[in-house]
């Protein structure tokens, strides 16, 4: 049986996926494990590092650029701060992108009336709806009997959410990873799982028989 599988043609999105500052209410919230935890924080730590030392290193090297320099006029510094702003956001993007990857990798997941509640950036949640789910990928572990983790592809969320699916399954789709470093994922998996039989019953978007024990 394939692993995969997807809403019937012509299912519409009712509702948009939006961001809100605070966690919603009405939600049963399924927090990060301990090693979770550190693994996120760890993530937003090596970007925060990373930033205030390139940072902090490019305003040196501009520093002594212009010392070096006789007299520059306000135009020509002008283009060497552009030219170092420029030089520190190229050397930054691969590992803050790398950063902000992993930091969604791992993240708190609510299950309510109205959908999912995802954090975000650590202080935000986004709100997706269960219209935007579009498929359901479960995986398992060799050599247990049940699914340790599944990827909830949704039309939209962060870009950071599409590299985490283009890391586990070569798709550019929003992906939404539910793994062992969540508190209680075995019941998480069946409430999403009993969540979406009960809202699309003949898409066939559910996890039955392929967690949880079924």
């Amino acid at each position: 049986m394939d692993s995969q599988t997807r809403p019937a043609a012509g299912v519409r999105l009712m509702n948009e996926t939006h961001m809100v500052r605070s966690r919603p209410e009405n939600y049963r919230f399924y927090n990060l494990t301990r090693d979770g935890r550190i693994a996120q924080i760890m993530a937003a730590g090596f970007i925060m590092v990373f930033v205030l030392l390139t940072i902090g290193a490019s305003a040196q090297l501009g520093v002594h650029d212009l010392r070096s320099q006789s007299d520059p006029g306000p135009l020509q510094v002008a283009q060497h701060i552009a030219e170092k702003i420029v030089v520190a956001a190229l050397f930054l993007a691969l590992p803050v992108s790398l950063g902000l990857t992993v930091m969604h990798r791992f993240a708190d997941i609510g299950i309510g009336p109205d959908g999912l509640a995802v954090q975000v950036y650590l202080f935000f949640w986004a709100l997706v709806p269960w219209d935007s789910i579009v498929a359901v990928d479960s995986r398992w572990l060799p050599g247990e009997s049940s699914y340790d983790q599944a990827i909830i592809l949704v039309r939209q969320l962060t870009i950071w959410h599409r590299f985490v699916t283009a890391a586990h399954m070569m798709s550019l789709t929003p992906g939404i990873p539910i793994t062992t470093y969540h508190e209680h994922w075995r019941e998480l998996l069946q409430t999403l799982n009993d969540q979406l039989a009960a809202r699309a019953p003949h898409d066939n978007l559910s996890l039955r028989s392929r967690c949880c024990g079924d």
